[in-house]
């Protein structure tokens, strides 16, 4: 009998979305599931599939919660915002706050969803969201965590490679000036 992982990975391989809009990694159902994405496949997984493959999964309160996540994502992503457009995902995130508290306690009110609340003043402030998330870190994170490594000082590895790249670019640098100098006098 199939698990709801690969339920939901056959459902979204029928899928057909434009290349330019990014992948969601090809298998979900390996160990770790959705663990691994990003917040640019987070976003992906939201906006497309996240209604359609877990609709029928969801009991009604959890739909109630999706719906409105949803919408405040499709609203916050933008990368073009009006100022009704945030008052409306600011009072959907109020309204899904409330269903959670509702329906599972204040205690899962997390430091997360507390935080959230102050999204729609943060889009008011500096403009779109759009405009200073964090996807860039993610990806040079990425690219960090490509570079050999004995995966157990990870940090100072990575401060050890950068310091002596500095070193290598000072001495490079210096010598490439020494012969300009050299070439402007002749």
């Amino acid at each position: 009998m199939p698990n709801i992982l690969d339920k939901i990975q056959e459902m979204m391989e029928k899928f057909q979305i434009p290349a330019d809009i990014g992948r969601i990694p090809g298998k979900i159902n390996c160990g770790e599931g959705f663990l691994n994405f990003t917040a640019d496949q987070w976003r992906n997984f939201f906006m497309i599939y996240a209604t359609v493959v877990l609709w029928e999964h969801l009991l009604d309160n959890n739909r109630l919660i999706l719906i409105h996540f949803v919408k405040i994502c499709q609203i916050l992503v933008s990368r073009i915002l009006k100022r009704d457009m945030i008052k409306e995902a600011h009072k959907r995130l109020v309204k899904m706050v409330k269903i959670i508290e509702q329906y599972y306690g204040q205690k899962k009110i997390t430091l997360n969803l507390h935080l959230s609340l102050h999204l729609c003043e943060c889009a008011n402030d500096y403009g779109p969201l759009y405009a200073f998330w964090c996807f860039s870190f993610e990806r040079i994170n990425g690219m960090l965590g490509t570079l050999p490594n004995s995966h157990r000082n990870i940090e100072q590895e990575l401060m050890r490679r950068l310091l002596n790249n500095k070193k290598i670019d000072l001495i490079t640098s210096t010598n490439e000036t020494r012969g300009l100098e050299l070439l402007k006098n002749r």
